[in-house]
C-alpha cells in the first residue's frame, strides 16, 4: 500500500547538493527521477545545483527537479558556519515551508532553529520503502553503495539505517501475516 507520511503531507522537498551527489554517484539520474515520479516534488535552488557537477539545469528539469531561482536577498553572510548555498536552502525553507533534505548538520540545525522541517538523505529512502515505492533490498543496496564512496556514511550510520529498514520490514511482514494468515519475510524467507 502506498501511503504518505503525515509529518510531511505535501511531500514538497528542497534538496541540498550533498544528497543529490550521493544519489547520482550510485545511480546516475535514475534514483532522483524515480523519487520525483513517486509524488514528491523536489526543488533545488539554482545556486545549489551549481555544486552538482554532473547535473545541468536541463537535465535536472528533465528528471523532474524544480530549479528555483535564488534571489540575491536570500544569500546571507550573517549566519556563522553556513555557505551561501546553505543560506539559499534556509531561505526557501523559511519562505515556502519546504522540508530540507540534507546531510549537512549545521544546515539541519539552522533550519530546525528557524522552525523548518528537515530530513536526512537516507531517511528519504526509508520513506520510499515505507510507502511502497522502493523495495527494501534495493534501498539497502543503494545505501551500501553510497557508503562505499561517501566516507561520511560511517559503519554506524549504515548499521542504524539497516536497523530502521529492518523495523519497516518487520511491520510489513506483520501486515502480510495478518492478510495471509502466515508469516513470510519481506524478502521471501520464513520468519
Amino acid at each position: 500500500m502506498k501511503r504518505f507520511d503525515s509529518q510531511f503531507p505535501a511531500q514538497i522537498l528542497l534538496c541540498d547538493a550533498n544528497v543529490l551527489i550521493d544519489y547520482m554517484t550510485v545511480s546516475g539520474f535514475e534514483l532522483i527521477a524515480r523519487i520525483c515520479s513517486c509524488g514528491y516534488t523536489i526543488h533545488v535552488p539554482d545556486i545549489v545545483l551549481f555544486e552538482v557537477d554532473r547535473l545541468s539545469f536541463e537535465q535536472a528539469e528533465r528528471i523532474g527537479l524544480k530549479v528555483l531561482p535564488t534571489p540575491l536577498s536570500a544569500l546571507r553572510q550573517d549566519i556563522r558556519g553556513l555557505s551561501l548555498e546553505d543560506t539559499a536552502c534556509l531561505y526557501f525553507v523559511e519562505k515556502d515551508g519546504m522540508v530540507c533534505v540534507t546531510n549537512d548538520k549545521k544546515l539541519r540545525a539552522t533550519c530546525q532553529k528557524h522552525s523548518g522541517k528537515v530530513m536526512w538523505g537516507l531517511e528519504l529512502l526509508l520513506k520510499l520503502v515505507q510507502q511502497g515505492y522502493l523495495p527494501a533490498t534495493e534501498a539497502l543496496e543503494i545505501v551500501q553503495n553510497i557508503s562505499r564512496v561517501n566516507t561520511n556514511i560511517t559503519p554506524a550510520i549504515l548499521h542504524d539505517f539497516e536497523k530502521k529498514l529492518s523495523a519497516l520490514v518487520s511491520i510489513e511482514c506483520s501486515e502480510k501475516q495478518n492478510a495471509y494468515g502466515h508469516r513470510r519475510g519481506y524478502w521471501g524467507w520464513s520468519l
